[in-house]
C-alpha cells in the first residue's frame, strides 16, 4: 500500500475548495488561492479562482494586496524565494472564532532534507529546513493561552526533526514552558501539544540515542506521531 505525501494529502480538499470558490463567485466575491494545491496545479486552480499564488507568499503579499486594491492584480503570481522563518510574525489568532475549532495549528519549520518518492513537499518548501526560534514559537503558544485556548495545538511541520539540533533545542524549551504551566493532563483544561515527525535514520546512532533520551525525559509533547518511511537522502 502506498503512502501519500503531505502535498498529495492536502489535495484531498480540492472538491471542497471548488465548492467554496464557486460559492464566492456566485456572490461576486474575488478569490485568491495559494498553498500546496495551487503551487502544484496552478492552471487547474485558475479555472475556479480569480488569482493564484505559487510558492510562499509572505514577502510578496503586501504588493499583491496593494495591486488588488488598485485593480491591477495579476491572475497568476509565482515566488521562488524561500522566506526565513525567523521573520514570520505571530499569526492573528484573535481573528479566529476559536470556539469553532477542535485543534489549533502552529508551524515551527518548513522544508525537509529528504527526497521521498511519495512526497512532493520539497518542490514547494525546498530541502533546507528553515526554522523559527524557540522564542517565536513560544510567543505563539502564549498568544493562544491569552485568548483562552486550552485544547490541542498541532505543530504542523513537514518534518519536525529535519534540523535535529534546532528541534532538540526547541524540545528542551517547550519542556520548560510546559513545566511553567504545570503540564496538561486528562483532568485539567490546559493546552496540549502534539507533533508528527519521521525518525531520521541517517543520523549517527549516538545522536539519535541522545535526542530520544532527552525527548523522553523532558516530555515536551504529550503526543508524538512517528511516521515510519523509506527515504532517499
Amino acid at each position: 500500500m502506498g503512502r501519500l505525501g503531505d502535498g498529495q494529502r492536502m489535495h484531498a480538499q480540492r472538491a471542497d475548495a471548488r465548492v467554496i470558490l464557486a460559492r464566492a463567485r456566485s456572490l461576486g466575491r474575488r478569490t485568491i488561492v495559494g498553498g500546496p494545491w495551487a503551487s502544484n496545479e496552478p492552471d487547474a486552480v485558475l479555472a475556479d479562482a480569480d488569482h493564484v499564488f505559487v510558492g510562499e507568499s509572505e514577502e510578496a503579499f503586501a504588493g499583491i494586496a496593494a495591486a488588488l486594491e488598485h485593480g491591477s492584480a495579476q491572475r497568476l503570481y509565482r515566488a521562488s524565494d524561500k522566506p526565513e522563518m525567523t521573520l514570520s510574525p505571530v499569526p492573528r489568532y484573535d481573528l479566529l472564532r476559536l470556539d469553532k475549532y477542535a485543534s489549533m495549528s502552529v508551524q515551527y519549520s518548513r522544508g525537509c532534507p529528504f527526497q521521498c518518492d511519495f512526497c512532493n513537499i520539497i518542490t514547494i518548501y525546498g530541502r533546507r529546513p528553515r526554522v523559527k526560534t524557540s522564542a517565536q514559537l513560544i510567543a505563539e503558544l502564549d498568544t493562544l493561552r491569552r485568548l483562552g485556548w486550552r485544547k490541542q495545538v498541532f505543530i504542523v511541520d513537514d518534518n519536525f526533526i529535519g534540523n535535529h539540533r534546532q528541534a532538540l533545542s526547541l524540545a528542551r524549551d517547550l519542556a520548560a514552558w510546559q513545566k511553567r504551566h504545570r503540564y496538561p493532563s486528562r483532568s485539567t483544561p490546559r493546552l496540549r501539544l502534539i507533533c508528527r515527525t519521521a525518525p531520521n535514520c541517517s543520523l549517527p546512532w549516538w545522536t539519535r540515542t541522545s535526542y530520544m533520551s532527552s525527548w523522553a525525559s523532558k516530555r515536551p509533547l504529550p503526543k508524538l506521531c512517528w511516521s515510519v518511511e523509506s527515504t532517499r537522502t
